[in-house]
């Protein structure tokens, strides 16, 4: 395997093994393997749209969207997101 496929492979693998676990454990998201509660994933989606600073006129272009847990939110308060991701599961 030539090392500039490495991390293609890890997350197709692991978007396989993961298709029907929890949202954060789908994106490693986790704490101790173990996937962070809900008041920490809402402090952190917090400060992301605090630092953001997103308009409801913008569009947002989400790089490596994943299972889409930020475009979902980021959604919510803005004209548009596109997301673009490695993995065709999502």
């Amino acid at each position: 395997m030539k090392n500039d496929d490495y991390w293609i492979n890890f997350w197709k693998e692991h978007s396989k093994n993961s298709k029907n676990k929890d949202s954060q454990t789908q994106v490693l998201r986790t704490l101790n393997k173990k996937p962070i509660d809900k008041n920490e994933w809402d402090q952190i989606l917090q400060f992301v749209l605090f630092y953001m600073n997103i308009k409801k006129h913008d569009i947002v272009l989400d790089l490596f969207g994943g299972n889409g847990l930020f475009a979902s939110e980021i959604a919510k308060i803005c004209k548009r997101v596109d997301v673009v991701d490695i993995s065709k599961n999502y």
